[in-house]
């Protein structure tokens, strides 16, 4: 093939949005809301080992298949971790969390943590807060930064703002998510704490009690390749030059998958 023909992306076919679910039927304390959860984990854990940040996980961006298979989509706003913020507060996709609205400076992990938290909650109560409402309404539902966040903050405006709140009474988290799972509600605020460096990483909310019974280290995958700043050049490729990368890869994936099928026929040709 050479880099003036097209190459055409065909992926499976998904059925429905995880928002259209829990628009349609409540998914309450279903097993489904655990089953959808340890997914969504499994293929962060998955994105997080290469580095990337996914930076735009929401139920509109997380299909399901008929078997009930998830799969994220639209990495358009991913970045690589620790890549330097730079889009106006208004772009940022993501959920705006704690770190965001203070005056976070780099994209990591943990911002893709604080949306599986958000969209947890939403699985449990369908809606938690409109996006219009959540600068506000997210500082009330876990309190405000600790005076030892308090001194991390750059930006004079968002500290004078904050500072008369510091001491305000906050409602449990428990008052915003309708559950009486005591297991869930502790994910919840594992993923949902106000400090980026306190909230559960992937790998960490897989171990949790409340996915555990799913949880299956030997098929939970993590990628061979790990992102670096500088690869962010590959951005600027021409069309020709993403051709040619992309059939490389196709090309690569198949071979190695050969090479898997053949090497299995001839284990069980010695076994015989």
């Amino acid at each position: 093939m050479s880099p003036e023909d097209n190459i055409y992306l065909i992926t499976e076919h998904q059925d429905a949005s995880l928002e259209q679910l829990i628009l349609s039927q409540p998914l309450g304390e279903t097993h489904y809301t655990k089953v959808f959860l340890y997914q969504i984990l499994r293929g962060l854990k998955y994105i997080h080992s290469a580095n990337v940040v996914h930076c735009n996980l929401k139920p509109s961006n997380i299909l399901i298949g008929h078997n009930c298979d998830l799969r994220i989509t639209d990495f358009d706003h991913a970045r690589i971790q620790g890549t330097k913020v730079t889009e106006p507060f208004s772009e940022i996709q993501c959920f705006r969390t704690p770190e965001l609205l203070l005056g976070e400076c780099t994209y990591e992990f943990a911002i893709d943590m604080w949306s599986v938290g958000y969209i947890f909650a939403r699985m449990i109560n369908r809606e938690l807060f409109s996006l219009e409402d959540w600068k506000v309404n997210s500082l009330h539902a876990i309190g405000y930064p600790p005076r030892s966040m308090m001194s991390g903050i750059d930006d004079a405006n968002i500290s004078e703002n904050l500072e008369p709140l510091l001491n305000t009474r906050c409602k449990p988290l428990r008052c915003y998510i309708n559950t009486t799972d005591l297991e869930a509600m502790g994910l919840a605020e594992h993923l949902l704490a106000f400090d980026p460096k306190a909230r559960y990483q992937a790998n960490q909310a897989l171990l949790h009690k409340y996915v555990s019974f799913y949880h299956d280290p030997d098929d939970e995958p993590v990628s061979e390749q790990r992102w670096s700043v500088s690869d962010t050049d590959y951005v600027n490729l021409p069309v020709d030059t993403w051709k040619t990368l992309i059939l490389s890869e196709i090309l690569d994936h198949h071979n190695k998958q050969l090479s898997s099928e053949v090497s299995s026929k001839y284990v069980m040709v010695e076994m015989k």
